[in-house]
C-alpha cells in the first residue's frame, strides 16, 4: 500500500513537467484534400502556404468544380495544443458564416477532421473527413485539366438515361473519393477513380454501347478493366441522379466492392 502511495505521490509530481515538456503541433506546408464522410457533395483543399497567407477550398462536386469557395486565412487564425490544430475562419463574402476546422494528424501524410460551420453564431453543419496530403496539382485542377473541354461542350452531348457526363463520390468503407462517369452512345465511354492526396492518380476503365445490359429496375455494364470495377450495378433515382455498386473480380474472386452517387452535370 505504501508503495502504491509513493508511485502515486511520484506521478502527480512528474505529470506538470511532463506535459510542459509536450510541445503544440504544427502544420506543415503543403496541399490537402478530402471529401465529407456524412452529407454533401463539396471537396475541401487545405492550402498552407510558408508566407502564412493560407486558403480553405470549397469545391462543388455536382458543379463539377465550377464553383469553388476560397476562404482565406494567416497564422493568427490558427491554434495549436500537442494533439490538434483549430482553424477560426471567416468567409469574406459572408461575415454572419464562420467556420471552426479542428484538425489530428492521422497516419503519416494524412488528417482527421471536424468542420462546424455556424451562421449567426448558431452551428448549422457538422462533418467530419480525412485529408490526405496532395503532390502536385490538386485533385479538383487535374480534374478541370482533364475535362475542361467535355464540360464546355455539354450542350452538345446527349443527356438522357444514362448518357451524359456524371460526377460523385466512391466510397469502399475507408473513405469518399471522387469518381467520374462519362458515357456517350456510339463512343468509347469511362468510369474513372480519382484519388485523394498522393501522386495525380487515377484508375480508369471503358466500356462501350454492347457493354451495357438494362432491366426495368436496373443497368449492368461490363467494363474492360482486368481488376478494376469491371462489374459496375446502376441505380437510377431520377434523371440526375444514379446511385451504383461497383466490383472489381479477377478470376472469378471479388478483389473489391464499393457503392458510389453521381449527379448529372449540366451545362
Amino acid at each position: 500500500m505504501k508503495s502504491l502511495f509513493v508511485s502515486l505521490m511520484c506521478f502527480a509530481l512528474l505529470s506538470p513537467s511532463v506535459l510542459a515538456d509536450e510541445k503544440p503541433i504544427k502544420l506543415t506546408t503543403g496541399l490537402w484534400e478530402g471529401i465529407s464522410d456524412q452529407v454533401g457533395m463539396n471537396y475541401n483543399i487545405l492550402d498552407v502556404k510558408d508566407d502564412g497567407q493560407h486558403a480553405f477550398y470549397i469545391a462543388k462536386m455536382a458543379s463539377a468544380m465550377r464553383y469553388i469557395k476560397r476562404i482565406p486565412f494567416t497564422n493568427s487564425d490558427i491554434t495549436c495544443t500537442s494533439a490538434e490544430c483549430t482553424l477560426s475562419l471567416n468567409d469574406p463574402r459572408k461575415t454572419n458564416e464562420k467556420y471552426k476546422i479542428i484538425i489530428s494528424p492521422h497516419l503519416t501524410n494524412s488528417f482527421k477532421v471536424l468542420s462546424i460551420i455556424s451562421v449567426d453564431e448558431k452551428p448549422t453543419l457538422t462533418e467530419t473527413y480525412q485529408l490526405d496530403k496532395k503532390e502536385g496539382n490538386s485533385t479538383t485542377r487535374e480534374f478541370m485539366k482533364r475535362y475542361g473541354p467535355t464540360i464546355q461542350a455539354l450542350d452538345k452531348y446527349t443527356q438522357k438515361g444514362l448518357y451524359g457526363f456524371w460526377v460523385g463520390t466512391y466510397n469502399d468503407g475507408t473513405q469518399k473519393q471522387m469518381v467520374v462517369l462519362n458515357a456517350q452512345p456510339n463512343q468509347r465511354s469511362e468510369f474513372v477513380f480519382m484519388l485523394n492526396g498522393g501522386s495525380n492518380a487515377t484508375i480508369e476503365t471503358y466500356f462501350k454501347d454492347s457493354d451495357i445490359a438494362t432491366s426495368n429496375t436496373f443497368t449492368r455494364i461490363s467494363t474492360s478493366h482486368k481488376t478494376f470495377a469491371n462489374q459496375i450495378i446502376l441505380h437510377q433515382q431520377n434523371k440526375n441522379i444514379i446511385i451504383g455498386h461497383m466490383y472489381s473480380y479477377h478470376k472469378g474472386q471479388v478483389l473489391q466492392t464499393a457503392t458510389f452517387e453521381l449527379y448529372r452535370v449540366k451545362r
